[in-house]
């Protein structure tokens, strides 16, 4: 199980990260892998489930530095080893993603799933991380092929509510109403957090975040740790009102 949290955060985070933010990703892995085994589920290696590397793709990956990483991340798995997080003594859904828009977001919004511990919180430690804003330029006659839609400018979209985390709840394009999750998904946006503008026969998304916004943010983590905070402090953070156990 050890061997396998270390090919997942090499996988899923970057070894530069602070080593509490490290720790933390490791507890989250970890839970997340146990849990989907007591579900008696297949974890893919992809990231349908969490992302893992085997050693000789880590050595690929970091080339000269492997040393120097692979023994950084492993003292940080080996300083949680067998911690996992739980909430009523059950292990919890240890959601993670990149990047938040300074709000994480709760689980009833994403999945329609609700969870006491996977609800909004502040997190602004992720808004000066580059891969905090971001745009993408589709063109109209896509954004009709790929939504079923038929509109032919920007005042055919409005954005009509806004979720806890300050993601998009609703938007209609011609009329037509989806949820920011849904055209997240099929227009390949980094967040639902966004914005549109027009250029020419273009529609930009402007997003602000990347992934699903649930649970714990890995650029937040990084900013709490560097900002003081300890592993256990970062995931009782992202968590509400989670354990740690051994």
């Amino acid at each position: 199980l050890e061997d396998y949290v270390i090919g997942v955060i090499g996988a899923e985070m970057p070894a530069e990260f602070n080593t509490e933010a490290l720790k933390a990703q490791a507890v989250a892995a970890r839970t997340y892998a146990l849990k989907r085994l007591l579900l008696g589920a297949t974890i893919s290696a992809t990231i349908s489930d969490q992302a893992y590397n085997t050693t000789d793709q880590l050595k690929k990956k970091w080339g000269s530095s492997f040393d120097k990483y692979y023994t950084k991340i492993k003292n940080a798995v080996l300083a949680t080893k067998g911690e996992v997080l739980t909430y009523n003594g059950s292990y919890i859904e240890a959601l993670f993603f990149s990047t938040s828009n300074g709000r994480t977001e709760d689980s009833v919004n994403v999945w329609g799933n609700s969870f006491p511990y996977l609800k909004s919180v502040d997190s602004p430690w992720d808004t000066n991380e580059r891969s905090y804003s971001g745009s993408k330029q589709i063109s109209i006659s896509d954004i009709c092929s790929k939504l079923g839609v038929s509109i032919s400018s920007i005042n055919d979209i409005s954005i009509k509510s806004k979720t806890a985390g300050n993601r998009v709840k609703e938007v209609t394009f011609g009329g037509k109403s989806f949820t920011g999750v849904k055209v997240r998904t099929a227009l390949g946006l980094k967040s639902a957090d966004f914005d549109v503008s027009q250029s020419g026969n273009n529609i930009i998304f402007t997003t602000r975040g990347y992934g699903h916004g649930v649970g714990l943010s890995q650029y937040g983590a990084n900013g709490m740790a560097k900002a003081g905070y300890s592993y256990k402090q970062i995931l009782t953070h992202y968590y509400t009102g989670v354990s740690i156990v051994t």
